[in-house]
């Protein structure tokens, strides 16, 4: 095997080793955060989130033909708003 090959074939394995590495340190730092962290859980419009959303996304792509098509009458949701993903039926 020609040897700047090989040292290529190394050098990607460590990365790809450290990645993984990372991303579970990373995962462990979240699941501790959640451990710890009391859920302050409040009613949220997903209407109302989908309108936010439009308007941040605003100054991205108003140089673009998009056409946001939201429902008119989404559900509310039971949401802590600094965890998105913890949200759930109310």
């Amino acid at each position: 095997m020609e040897p700047k090959f090989w040292r290529l074939t190394v050098s990607r394995r460590l990365v790809l080793k450290g990645g993984k590495e990372v991303g579970a340190l990373i995962d462990d730092l979240l699941a501790s955060r959640i451990d710890r962290v009391e859920l302050r859980m409040t009613l949220v419009s997903l209407s109302e989130l989908a309108g936010e959303v439009m308007r941040k996304m605003q100054p991205q792509t108003e140089a673009r033909d998009i056409r946001w098509k939201v429902a008119t009458s989404l559900p509310s949701v039971c949401d802590d708003r600094s965890m998105p993903w913890a949200a759930s039926w109310c």
